[in-house]
């Protein structure tokens, strides 16, 4: 009978990294996304420009949503790994 689930804390951390990593990235995509919609609003109009607009607003609500999903990735990893850690201490004082 296995008596501990072993939590490999190396691969733990290395995958809240690359969840990090992406969150960190995704919110670099909507500050260059914010940019572009002020350049876009102060340089360009007419139906085009509101158009371009629409994608960009489009897009960001996009990436906002994607950036969300990624910090909660993490919370949850992170949870994930408490509750191995704690069973393996309960698992080993048996």
């Amino acid at each position: 009978m296995v008596n501990q689930i072993r939590l490999d804390q190396a691969k733990q951390a290395d995958l809240e990294g690359s969840i990090k990593k992406m969150e960190v990235a995704a919110g670099r995509v909507e500050s260059s996304l914010n940019n572009l919609a002020s350049e876009i609003n102060s340089s360009l109009k007419g139906k085009s420009a509101d158009a371009l607009n629409d994608a960009v607003d489009d897009f960001q609500s996009k990436i906002e949503k994607a950036r969300e999903n990624w910090s909660d990735m993490t919370e949850q990893a992170s949870k994930i790994a408490e509750g191995i850690r704690k069973a393996d201490e309960a698992l080993s004082k048996k």
